[in-house]
This record gives structure tokens, sequence and C-alpha cells, in this order.
């Protein structure tokens, strides 16, 4: 894949290929089922199927992230909406990790569950921002040619 520098902006053209459309739609499927199983779990006090949850949500995430990266270079979106995104984007893949962290802080009781839950709720509304702003750069946003 070509790029070009101009003005500090990197200009790519479109990859070869089809981009994986599929793939991407299934992990972000998977990806709030698995989020939602992971509230409920969480919610009512289901410790054990809690954390194996979360263990099948962050891999599932990171696939999620992965294929969005990967369609995501088939578009041009404009630059508002994106930096929208991406803030929320960020904001959530740093709340996971606080998020799982809080979690073996509490399994290990050396943080409340009244600790833990707040964190997880901000990974919660940060991943759920995500989710909404993506979906509204790929309706905003135009195929590149």
């Amino acid at each position: 894949m070509n790029s070009t520098w101009m003005i500090g902006v990197v200009l790519q053209e479109r990859p070869v290929g089809a981009p994986p459309w599929t793939a991407f739609v299934v992990a972000v499927a998977l990806t709030l089922v698995a989020l939602l199983f992971a509230i409920w779990t969480g919610r009512t006090a289901r410790r054990r199927l809690h954390v194996v949850t979360v263990c099948f949500l962050v891999p599932v995430l990171a696939t999620a992230i992965y294929f969005a990266e990967t369609v995501g270079s088939y578009w041009v979106f404009p630059a508002v909406p994106l930096q929208i995104h991406l803030g929320f984007a960020y904001t959530a893949s740093a709340a996971t990790l606080l998020a799982v962290g809080s979690g073996i802080a509490h399994i290990r009781g050396w943080v409340r569950r009244s600790t833990h839950a707040p964190v997880a709720w901000f990974f919660v509304a940060a991943a759920v921002g995500a989710v909404a702003t993506g979906t509204w750069i790929f309706l905003v946003g135009s195929p590149r040619v």
C-alpha cells in the first residue's frame, strides 16, 4: 500500500481486494453479545462465569478493533467525526485495561466491588460510545476510490 505525506496528513491509496465486512460484522456482534453477557454476569454476581466472559470479551474486542481498522482503510472519513470516534475508541481501550485491572484487584480482595463496578461501567460507556460513533463515521464517510 503506497502512501504520500502532504502537509502532515497521510493520504493513502485504496487497499487491494475486498474489505472483510463479514469478519468485521461478526467480530462486532460477538463483542456486543460478550459485553452484554459480561454485564449480566457481573450484575448478578456470577463471578466465575463473569471472569470467563471477560476473558472471552477482551480478545474478541481486540479482533473487532483489528477488523474495524482494516475495513476503515477502505473508507475516507470526515476529520471531525473521526476525531470524536477516536476519542471514544482510545478511551474505551484504556478503560478496558483499567476495568480488567480493577477486576483482578477485586478478585484478590484488594478493592471492593463498589470500586470495580464504576470502572467497569466507565468502560461500558466508552465502548458503547465507540460503537455508536463508529457507526456514525461509516454513515458520513465514503468508500475510498
